[in-house]
């Protein structure tokens, strides 16, 4: 089965909409040029959690921008390991310096909470 090239569709994106060239980029970041070429180009996954943020600064993408970056180089992550999980680095991130938040998540898990639990949580925040 072909994969996708999620995540580089939408770096490229970004970085042509942000007007910022591969080596400008790259030097920004200490990620070589031609490793940002291969992620866009999908032979390479998405990068590790930290030149992501990285990447994410340089490229200052706004909150909208930054969820969706997290969440589809989560997604194509998921599809290239073909595992079953995998959760965006900004999620990891929030959980890992809130330890009420991750003893929410594991209280809801042992609750069976819905989806519909969490969308009309999500609707009163």
């Amino acid at each position: 089965m072909e994969k996708l090239n999620l995540f580089g569709v939408y770096f490229d994106k970004k970085r042509q909409e942000k007007k910022i060239s591969l080596r400008e980029l790259a030097s920004k970041t200490g990620v070589s040029h031609t490793y940002l070429y291969n992620i866009e180009k999908g032979h390479k996954a998405p990068p590790n959690d930290l030149i992501l943020v990285k990447l994410a600064d340089v490229l200052r993408l706004n909150c909208a921008e930054r969820k969706l970056w997290f969440d589809i180089a989560a997604k194509d992550n998921q599809q290239r390991n073909n595992t079953n999980v995998h959760i965006p680095v900004d999620i990891l991130i929030y959980l890992s310096n809130r330890e009420s938040a991750c003893e929410v998540i594991r209280k809801a898990d042992e609750l069976n909470y819905s989806d519909e639990f969490w969308t009309e949580l999500l609707k009163k925040l």
